[in-house]
């Protein structure tokens, strides 16, 4: 992967043939919680892995559906959804377990 500049010159910004292969160690479909997004869209991705466009819409338009449905119940009842991975901060939604605060994560800043 290479960074180009204005003057039009390239340098490599990441060499993707050095870094090794890491598989994703991910649980099964059928033991993942309902809104995890390998179970969520798991028929979308089937349908596009299968090459079937409009499968994969007519799928992608059900996971929209149920998600506005849940969002006029909740408008509806009154019932605040808890964030659970995000938390706002200010106008940006920030994640709560970013890299640099796991244990044994270790990173270097470069300021420009």
């Amino acid at each position: 992967m290479y960074a180009e500049f204005e003057g039009g010159d390239k340098e490599v910004f990441v060499d993707i043939h050095s870094i090794p292969i890491i598989k994703k160690l991910c649980l099964p479909i059928s033991e993942q919680g309902e809104w995890e997004s390998r179970r969520l869209w798991r028929h979308v991705s089937k349908a596009l892995y299968d090459q079937d466009v409009d499968a994969a819409s007519n799928e992608k338009f059900k996971i929209e559906e149920h998600q506005r449905d849940l969002r006029k119940y909740r408008e509806e009842t009154g019932e605040v959804h808890e964030q659970t991975l995000f938390h706002k901060d200010g106008d940006n939604w920030l994640f709560n377990y970013p890299l640099s605060k796991r244990k044994g994560y270790s990173f270097y800043l470069i300021e420009y």
